[in-house]
């Protein structure tokens, strides 16, 4: 890989890392606001958790085309082909999964779901935010190699 495409691939690297990073604080303080405000799904504190994590995954389908777009690039650019970079993948595991964990929240809150299924939904959460750490310091160790 030529000198300019390694600077290239740092440059969409960090286009990534920071659209994962927005993703991944999001989802960080949308449970913050859940965990605060577990309450009865009729009060008024709830329909605005509610209406930030529908909020929230609006701009995670803005930013999932975004990444994927960065990904593809990056592909094209490197032709090797890490598993941890292969667009659909990344998108799968790390982008859609998030947000579908914040659109389970809001529902299984207004549902009134057993707190059972709601702890682990809040477990699962917690995971994929360990998880996305996880990524974004491997992209960010990607992004620094030379």
């Amino acid at each position: 890989m030529s000198e300019e495409d390694i600077r290239k691939k740092g440059c969409f690297l960090h286009v990534v890392r920071y659209e994962t990073s927005f993703i991944r604080n999001e989802l960080a303080k949308s449970l913050e606001y859940i965990q605060e405000y577990d309450v009865d799904p009729e009060s008024i504190k709830w329909n605005h958790i509610k209406e930030h994590a529908d909020g929230i995954v609006k701009e995670i389908a803005n930013r999932r085309s975004f990444i994927d777009r960065h990904l593809v690039i990056i592909k094209d650019l490197t032709k090797n082909h890490q598993p941890e970079l292969q667009p659909h993948a990344f998108i799968e595991r790390n982008i859609n999964y998030s947000a579908d964990l914040l659109g389970q929240a809001s529902r299984k809150k207004d549902s009134r779901s057993d707190s059972e299924s709601f702890v682990k939904l809040m477990s699962d959460i917690k995971k994929q935010i360990r998880r996305l750490d996880a990524v974004l310091q491997s992209l960010k160790e990607q992004e620094e190699e030379k």
